[in-house]
Order: C-alpha cells, then structure tokens, then sequence
C-alpha cells in the first residue's frame, strides 16, 4: 500500500513539474483539468509504472504495448481531462498542454486508428501521433 502511494505521489509530482503547462491563472478556470488528480483516480484503475508514463512523454512510446494497461491508463487520462471526448479533440486543450502541436497534427492523429475497434487501443494511437508529432515538431522549432 505504501509503495502504491508512492508511486502515485511520485506521478503527480511529475505531471506538475514535467507534464502540465503551469497556468497562474489554471485554479480559476473550471475548465482546466486537475491533471494529478487525475493520475491518481486513472491509477487505480490502470496501474503502470511512473517509468512507463515518462516514457509516453519522452518518446511518444508506451514500453509495453501487449498488455493493454498503459493504453488504457491514457485513454483514462485522455478522456477525463477533457482531450478528446467521442472522438472528437478538444483543440485548444491540446495545444495548452501538448506543446507545440501544430500545424495539421489535430486533423492528421484525429483519424489515426479510426478502424480500430478496442477504445484503449485507438485512444493512444491517437495520443501516440499527436505526441510524436509534437516530439518531432519541438525538435524542428528553433529556440532563441
């Protein structure tokens, strides 16, 4: 029980300083999703390791895609934060946090596995391309 509460103090720690864009404003707006929150409550249901979820981050990857625990922990994150809902992007949520997702990326990894017939299996295909697109699009972007 101790090493789950750690694990889950761990991730949110990590989604604040790593994952969400910090927002002053972010606790005035009932819109903005409570992104620790939420990887506690998709957590318990879909337990993976902090190392799993800095990996999706970092490379756009989940390690283990046999298993579908990981693929259903984004979809968890996906749709209670507001990303996508039946489908559809929420664009303006995804370019406050999956920065810098440009260009035609929303139109492109919205369509992504749209054949696919399990929910968590196509909730990270799409999560996957936009990340990746995102990776490879701040890679490109010069810095000043």
């Amino acid at each position: 029980m101790l090493k789950i509460s750690i694990v889950i103090v761990a991730i949110s720690l990590w989604a604040v300083c790593c994952f969400v864009k910090v927002n002053a404003n972010s606790k005035d707006s009932d819109n903005e999703p409570d992104f620790p929150e939420l990887m506690k409550i998709c957590n318990a249901s879909f337990s993976i390791p902090i190392s799993d979820v800095d990996n999706f981050h970092n490379t756009g990857e989940l390690p283990d895609t046999s298993d579908k625990t990981g693929m259903c922990y984004i979809r968890c994150m996906w749709e209670k934060s507001g990303l996508i809902n039946n489908w559809i992007l929420n664009a303006d949520l995804i370019r406050s946090h999956i920065w810098p997702a440009t260009g035609d990326a929303l139109d492109v990894c919205a369509n992504t596995g749209i054949d696919e017939q399990n929910a968590c299996v196509r909730t990270y295909m799409i999560a996957r391309c936009l990340m990746m697109r995102s990776i490879v699009d701040a890679q490109n972007k010069p810095t000043v």
